[in-house]
């Protein structure tokens, strides 16, 4: 009975550790990295960093890419300040996610056309600015939370702005800046992510650089497995002579047409004077 008893022990011991073992080697990375890909049977769930502005502190697998754009957005803003009208839309603007090793990514976004047409309107004099816009290089760290099915993950995102804009749609400037993406799982379906981030950056007014502080919150449901929706506050600031905060509200809706491709949809929606006031568009997000 007592030997009995102890190759059953013995067993389910084995069995037990076998498993753990397996479970480790499944979310195990290190030995991935970008020319040595992560297989199609261990890949996480995507997890894309858009459409909210608050951006998230998941990366992608090792040796796995990621696109993410805007096939198309417009923007309307009636300025009372200076008594104008301006039209803006974007077409393409993709975010290019390149898995280094695990827990660090590089980014690589861009936006291949952008029209922005403004209107005094009281002379009613019209400019139209148009072209390829600024790109943005980042890393992004994982410091916590990647896979590991923890109520909470941390990330840490560092970027630098080339001025390679046309047509006078930015600054001739080199910026950069830190960002801080929080996330915390509330329940199987809603999930909170929230983001500071510190821009160093040449002010709009004064030929010097400045720094611009940005916080923001994010919580998003899932409706289903495959649909999800969200609901956004945003703050923006430089601490710019006589600068004004920039607040909107926004929301949106994901639909995953597959494991690895996503589409969204919503708008943002200014708050304050300094914000665009109203920006709808469409998305979409594939891991290849």
């Amino acid at each position: 009975m007592n030997r009995l008893l102890f190759c059953l022990i013995y067993s389910v011991g084995i069995g037990s550790i076998s498993a753990v073992a397996e479970e480790k080697k499944v979310y195990d990375k290190s030995q991935y990295h970008l020319f040595c890909p992560v297989p199609d049977d261990k890949l996480k769930d995507m997890s894309a960093d858009r459409p909210d502005k608050t951006e998230g502190p998941f990366t992608i697998d090792p040796g796995r890419y990621q696109i993410e754009f805007d096939m198309a957005t417009y923007t309307y803003n009636r300025s009372k300040k200076d008594n104008s009208r301006t039209d803006s839309y974007t077409i393409f603007a993709p975010n290019f996610r390149i898995g280094l090793i695990d827990k660090l990514e590089f980014n690589i976004m861009v936006t291949a056309f952008n029209s922005v047409r403004t209107k005094d309107l009281e002379t009613g004099e019209k400019t139209k600015n148009q072209g390829f816009d600024d790109t943005v290089l980042r890393f992004k760290y994982n410091v916590w939370g990647n896979e590991d099915n923890l109520p909470t993950a941390l990330g840490i995102i560092s970027f630098v702005k080339i001025p390679t804009n046309q047509d006078h749609l930015g600054n001739r400037s080199y910026d950069g800046g830190l960002l801080l993406p929080f996330d915390v799982k509330l329940s199987e379906s809603f999930g909170l992510g929230m983001m500071t981030e510190v821009d160093f950056k040449r002010g709009d007014t004064v030929a010097k650089y400045v720094l611009n502080f940005v916080n923001s919150a994010s919580l998003s449901y899932d409706f289903t497995e495959k649909a999800g929706g969200f609901a956004e506050f945003y703050t923006e600031r430089s601490n710019e002579h006589n600068a004004r905060w920039i607040v909107t509200f926004d929301l949106g809706a994901t639909y995953a047409l597959t494991d690895n491709w996503q589409i969204d949809g919503g708008v943002y929606l200014g708050l304050t004077p300094e914000a665009d006031d109203i920006t709808p568009f469409i998305g979409m997000s594939v891991r290849f």
